[in-house]
């Protein structure tokens, strides 16, 4: 009887785990791509904040002009 040659080096890719650099690299990615949602997430919070506080800052200035007007106007009026 004749030996059968054996194949040893079929791949089959189905059954082969994943190769640990691409593992690696898969990781690294979601770590990457995570940390770029949560610097995102914090850069709108602060952007929020920010434009809360400019908003705040308008009103604030919108009734220190209408008291200023106000005063003009009482004074004529007085006069």
């Amino acid at each position: 009887m004749e030996k059968q040659p054996q194949r040893k080096n079929v791949l089959i890719e189905d059954s082969m785990p994943e190769p640990l650099e691409r593992q690696r690299l898969k990781l690294i990615y979601k770590i990457v791509c995570f940390a770029f949602g949560i610097l995102s997430t914090v850069m709108i919070c602060i952007l929020i904040r920010l434009s809360d506080n400019l908003t705040v800052e308008k009103k604030k200035q919108a009734l220190r002009h209408f008291e200023e007007i106000a005063n003009h106007v009482i004074e004529q009026q007085n006069h």
